[in-house]
């Protein structure tokens, strides 16, 4: 199975996006996280 995973940093969180080859996208698969350690373990 092949995973995508996209990655965009900024000042206060990263949002972070994974796709597989077999699956529809949608808005639930975008998550954002505060740039803190609990965010980072997330």
């Amino acid at each position: 199975m092949t995973c995508f995973i996209g990655v965009d940093l900024h000042k206060t969180q990263f949002t972070v996006h994974t796709r597989t080859e077999n699956r529809v996208e949608s808005m639930d698969q975008i998550i954002q996280y505060p740039v803190t350690n609990e965010g980072y373990a997330n």
